[in-house]
């Protein structure tokens, strides 16, 4: 199990603020926003769901962002945590795609497509461990966006 502890970074008021660049015509209406999911996680709390969004990774970082500018009105902290369990539930040649995607080194480093997850709340190391709120699973690869 690898862990990454990353927070989701948000800047308000920072003037301008874009999570991804599609237009929102791109986003299916039926997947959440991360925005939404980062205003309230306990609504979304240990329910599988799908997200349109853009898998970001670069050295020893890896999150999820949204396809379109969007700030979350209250963000709580929220971490990632990377297992193997997407490896198993996702379909063979989805996750192909994916990994030689990820191999490739795509410019800008972001894989666009369909994600099922879960929100739960954050496992803590210990009782004084307060870094975050809620994490964030990926449980499997949908679908991949054309490039």
């Amino acid at each position: 199990m690898i862990w990454l502890s990353l927070p989701l970074f948000i800047f308000i008021g920072s003037g301008t603020f874009v999570f991804g660049q599609s237009p929102a015509k791109n986003l299916p209406s039926s997947h959440p926003q991360l925005c939404e999911i980062e205003t309230s996680p306990e609504i979304f709390l240990n329910k599988p769901f799908e997200v349109f969004a853009d898998y970001n990774f670069g050295f020893e970082m890896v999150w999820l962002s949204n396809t379109v500018p969007c700030v979350p009105s209250h963000p709580v902290s929220i971490t990632y945590k990377f297992d193997e369990e997407y490896k198993t539930r996702s379909e063979k040649s989805v996750l192909k795609r994916f990994n030689k995607l990820l191999r490739s080194r795509p410019s800008p480093n972001r894989i666009r497509g369909v994600y099922t997850i879960v929100i739960e709340p954050f496992e803590k190391a210990n009782q004084m461990d307060r870094r975050f709120e809620y994490q964030i699973r990926i449980l499997k690869i949908v679908k991949i966006e054309s490039r």
